[in-house]
């Protein structure tokens, strides 16, 4: 899937994540479905997913002001590893 997504789409779905815990987005595999998981006890985990693979990331619960950056690069990396 290399190059077939542009960085401000990624950075666009980090920003959407953030603010709504969910996004998808069109790829030639399909739709890649990214969420994050919020446990009661703290833990957060990103879960990014498309037909055939998937990945989970713990993530801290509070972003702070570089979340949607390292959102962006755990997008960036699972899109990479077709």
């Amino acid at each position: 899937m290399r190059g077939l997504i542009n960085s401000e789409t990624v950075k666009r779905a980090a920003s959407e994540l953030l603010s709504s815990g969910s996004a998808v987005l069109e790829s030639s595999e399909g739709q890649v479905r990214a969420r994050i998981v919020r446990f009661w006890r703290g833990t957060s985990i990103l879960e990014i997913g498309v037909e055939g693979r998937s990945s989970r990331v713990r993530i801290p619960r509070n972003m702070g002001p570089a979340g949607q950056e390292t959102l962006a690069f755990y997008l960036g990396a699972f899109l990479s590893h077709a």
